[in-house]
């Protein structure tokens, strides 16, 4: 076969095949540069690999605690970001002791203690099905415990006082909106002056752009109380599911000057102030199947709403 002359180039220059040749070699060397900055792209020496830890050393190296998250505003009004977060709010703390029963035998019987403990159950049991858990206290203290004048109404409580007043509520509020919670339930019980006030009842706010979210929460808790409750052999009373403009779930107005930006709902489970109610909390296994209640409501919830 005859082989077939290269084209001379199209001014006529006679060095055309030099110049292609130079041409290929060129790109090539660029090829080459471009490969060597892929694989190491600060174009210094190739890194050291990090050193793989045994097994047992893995375990025992602490992990750097990670920087909170800062969130703003207008991405914690319930936007939806696939996680699934519930903002536990146990009532009541410290100075502030809630509803008190005197036992027979001289001791008491508080509602802040009861609220902490169902609170810490759920923070311990939640996790497990995929639910992350904000609390507004881990311990017997009040939220606003430095006395901050949230609102800036130049009221705050004074020492010795119950805090159960605007400036700790707020405090609660903004925790759960400073994490971008999902769901808030604020944890309590009841107590009255009349003793034959007996059973549960639940709270929601009607009038937040949640509401329809807020009341069917309310729905879930008010059915797994009674649920739960009788699995373990107490019948209480169901009072019902009522509206109530609470601070914590409810909307800016006058003093308050948060609001919560997530559904919630105020749960009351049982007077301590009845004999029977009192007497069943003190029982064994009565504030896991409570705590069970709010749990089994909680998981409800997120099914029906992922956060």
């Amino acid at each position: 076969m005859t082989a077939t002359p290269p084209r001379r180039a199209p001014d006529g220059g006679g060095n055309w095949w030099l110049r292609s040749g130079a041409v290929v070699v060129f790109g090539l060397i660029l090829i080459a540069v471009a490969l060597d900055r892929l694989g190491n792209p600060d174009g210094g020496e190739e890194p050291t690999a990090l050193p793989i830890l045994p097994a047992d050393q893995v375990a025992a190296t602490p992990l750097a605690p990670a920087a909170s998250p800062v969130v703003p505003a207008a991405a914690a009004v319930g936007a939806p970001d696939g996680r699934r977060v519930v903002c536990l709010d146990p009532g009541h703390g410290g100075k502030d002791e809630g509803h008190i029963r005197q036992q027979a035998d001289g001791s008491q019987l508080m509602e802040k203690d009861l609220t902490l403990e169902v609170g810490r159950l759920l923070e311990q049991r939640l996790p497990a099905r995929g639910i992350e858990v904000v609390m507004t206290r881990r311990d017997d203290t009040v939220v606003n415990a430095s006395g901050e004048d949230i609102n800036g109404d130049g009221i705050t409580a004074a020492p010795g006082k119950t805090s159960q007043e605007m400036d700790d509520l707020l405090a609660r509020v903004n925790i759960c909106n400073a994490a971008a919670t999902d769901l808030l339930v604020s944890i309590h019980f009841n107590g009255a002056d009349n003793p034959d006030l007996e059973g549960y009842e639940v709270f929601y706010n009607s009038d937040r752009p949640f509401s329809d979210r807020s009341e069917r929460f309310a729905e879930l808790v008010y059915e797994e109380l009674g649920e739960q409750m009788g699995a373990v052999g107490y019948v209480a009373n169901p009072h019902g599911i009522g509206v109530e403009d609470h601070v914590v779930t409810g909307p800016i107005s006058g003093s308050r000057t948060a609001e919560s930006r997530m559904p919630g709902a105020l749960v009351e489970g049982l007077y301590l102030s009845n004999d029977e109610d009192a007497a069943f909390v003190l029982s064994d296994g009565a504030l896991f199947a409570i705590a069970l209640a709010y749990e089994e409501a909680i998981a409800r919830y997120f099914e029906e709403y992922p956060g």
